[in-house]
């Protein structure tokens, strides 16, 4: 149903190209590119690939970090929060790229123009919603009739009255039994037998059956009763809840099929996201191999036992692998795990406490440090992990999941998360999962680079480190 939005994103990309290489071809001639010209307006030869690299670079950077996503279309501010880090990794970009395709380009002139940019960028936001305001009130919105005053039902009609009132207008709802004590958004305008009647009478354009699961023969019945009406029809059923994270319709034969546990990252994200891991990971362990060493060194004089630490753990849709870490307690350490576990003043169970007895001289140190993490960069280069993501969960404790739980492994786990950097082990268990389904719905590059920069802030601290 976004795709009513199709034609503000077309115009949106289209004026963000224009004005990126427009503002980018003036400041050549207002603004000194190389610092050795001691005039603005000097003549300077731009190289052709310049051109292309700025084109493309910021386009390519909007699209992977969802600027131009069709539900974020209709909300200025949301809309904004996601451009300006964009803007902000672009410009970071383009500063790189041109350290390597030409050096001596002037700080102030990259400067001038990320900062214009930016300014412009929101400017023309603030027309384009002027401009969408402006054709919603020359164009009546689409008419939509919910089929079924269910709870669902009823969620859509106020999420599309608060969101999308501009474009979609509920007129109401069908329903051939009447609810309880169900508060309705909408006024139900008469039963099934209703439609073609009310279809005529509102001009209704998108009829949405909000179907119940148990009454397949209903759905159907209702479908080909709307196949005669000059509506486009959709269909919503609490069914689909049980689709981790998003599903995928695909078509064999004559039957559609639903994908109830696609990927949560895929396409352009995912390979960003694993260009991401695969660098960093490996020049991470290129850079920090002799750190790697001495605290190895270190744990083998601290205590008898091996150097790391590989217990299983839960991967991407629920895979089990080894995670390696520097050991950090005494060998055995995990035959006594229910005899440290606490419960706090919530009733919820601490299975970290920072006067853990089984935690090593030197295990307190790296624990401490988040030094003993470092091995996984391992995991991440063969892509059993990832630098951001949920925490690798222990297998007895998915035992306890419940079905919603179950969406956090839909993405690889990480090194790093959202709730590591919100409390790490002060946090309950509930919170954690809470956390890692927050990262899991919100995903974006931007999201992993917030998530990296604030992990470096906890670090330093050690906050709920032990």
């Amino acid at each position: 149903m976004f795709t009513q939005y199709r034609i503000y994103r077309i115009i949106l990309i289209f004026t963000d190209f224009l004005t990126t290489l427009g503002l980018f071809e003036l400041l050549t001639h207002v603004l000194p590119v190389l610092p050795a010209m001691e005039l603005p307006g000097e003549p300077f030869e731009v190289p052709l690939l310049l051109y292309v690299t700025v084109g493309l670079l910021w386009h390519i950077i909007f699209s992977l970090s969802g600027v131009y996503r069709l539900e974020k279309l209709p909300h200025f501010f949301d809309h904004v929060a996601r451009l300006v880090p964009a803007h902000l990794i672009a410009s970071v970009a383009l500063a790189g790229l041109l350290f390597f395709l030409l050096r001596e380009t002037s700080r102030m002139f990259v400067i001038g123009f990320c900062g214009s940019l930016i300014v412009l960028l929101i400017i023309s936001r603030l027309v384009f919603s002027q401009l969408r305001k402006w054709s919603a009130i020359r164009k009546e919105p689409d008419a939509v009739l919910i089929v079924g005053a269910t709870p669902t039902g009823s969620y859509l009609a106020r999420t599309m009255m608060e969101e999308h009132s501009l474009v979609f207008r509920v007129v109401g709802f069908v329903e051939d039994n009447l609810p309880g004590q169900l508060s309705l958004p909408a006024p139900i305008l008469g039963s099934s037998e209703d439609i073609p009647r009310i279809v005529r009478d509102y001009g209704v354009g998108f009829v949405v059956v909000a179907v119940d699961p148990e009454r397949p023969a209903r759905l159907e019945e209702l479908i080909r009763r709307l196949s005669s009406q000059p509506v486009r029809i959709y269909v919503m059923s609490d069914m689909l809840k049980m689709a981790l994270v998003r599903g995928e319709v695909e078509r064999i034969g004559d039957l559609l099929i639903i994908g109830m546990r696609e990927p949560a990252i895929q396409g352009p994200q995912w390979v960003t996201k694993r260009l991401m891991d695969i660098l960093i990971s490996s020049v991470g362990i290129l850079i920090l191999w002799p750190v790697l060493v001495a605290i190895a060194i270190l744990i083998k004089l601290d205590s008898r036992g091996p150097v790391l630490y590989s217990p299983e753990r839960v991967g991407q849709y629920g895979r089990l692998f080894r995670m390696h870490k520097f050991r950090s307690m005494y060998v055995g350490a995990d035959l006594h795990q229910a005899e440290v576990a606490k419960t706090d003043a919530k009733g919820d169970i601490l299975y970290k406490t920072a006067q853990d007895p089984r935690v090593t001289r030197v295990g307190r140190w790296i624990r401490r440090t988040s030094v003993d993490e470092l091995p996984q960069l391992w995991n991440v280069l063969k892509g059993e992990m990832s630098l951001v993501g949920p925490r690798p969960e222990q297998p007895f404790l998915t035992q306890d999941y419940e079905k919603h739980d179950w969406q956090r492994v839909s993405v690889p786990p990480g090194i790093t998360g959202w709730w590591q950097v919100r409390g790490r082990s002060d946090l309950p268990l509930h919170l954690n999962l809470d956390y890692d389904i927050y990262y899991v719905y919100n995903y974006s590059i931007l999201l992993d680079i917030k998530i990296l920069f604030l992990t470096l802030g906890v670090v330093w601290k050690g906050r709920g480190a032990y």
